[in-house]
């Protein structure tokens, strides 16, 4: 869509600019089959608390190098794209920096989406990326006139980022559903009466 609404040489700066950030989402794909085994075992070994403090430990420990990776991309972007693709890449540094914001939101969504894996609802992971999509599909052409190329980047971070909210309710309203606070009205004891 980028590609026939703003020109191919634009949608070349935007891949380019995926191509830099792919590196760091390599990374992230090597943890999918680790990630939900040890995210199960901690929720089969200690519960709900042991899986959301694992989830925790490991967003920090992938966090950190992820984000620090993604600064030394994004903030330099002008001088990564020149050296790399030319000099007339450069001026795609802004969706360099847009693409970089999306790929912490990544992270922060699959490790929320290891949380329902690890509870074997998977459901809810259908539906996310649902949501992803219908978004993503909504907002791409208002980001494109508004932003340009940007724009064609902006769409796919509120992607990830719709797909990320909707996973976390879902993930507060699991934690929350529990028994009614009440107890149903016929089922209350019988108060005693004067005779």
């Amino acid at each position: 869509m980028a590609g026939s609404t703003l020109g191919l040489e634009e949608l070349g700066g935007l891949r380019a600019a995926q191509y830099l950030v792919g590196t760091v989402l390599l990374l992230l794909a090597a943890t999918e089959n680790v990630l939900p085994v040890a995210a199960a075992r901690a929720h089969a070994e200690g519960g709900e608390a042991a899986l959301r403090s694992y989830l925790l430990r490991t967003g920090v420990k992938l966090g950190v190098p992820i984000i620090a990776i993604l600064a030394l991309l994004a903030v330099p972007g002008e001088m990564w794209l020149r050296l790399i693709f030319g000099t007339e890449y450069a001026a795609y540094a802004t969706c360099l920096r847009i693409l970089s914001v999306s790929v912490v939101i990544v992270l922060a969504r699959d490790l929320t989406a290891n949380y329902f894996r690890a509870k074997q609802n998977t459901r809810v992971l259908f539906e996310s990326l649902c949501v992803s999509m219908v978004v993503s599909l909504a907002v791409v052409v208002p980001l494109m006139h508004a932003g340009g190329v940007s724009g064609a980047a902006a769409a796919v971070g509120a992607g990830h980022l719709a797909s990320l909210v909707y996973l976390v309710i879902a993930a507060w309203r699991s934690s929350c559903a529990v028994g009614p606070a009440f107890p149903r009205w016929g089922r209350l004891p019988r108060l005693p009466t004067r005779s």
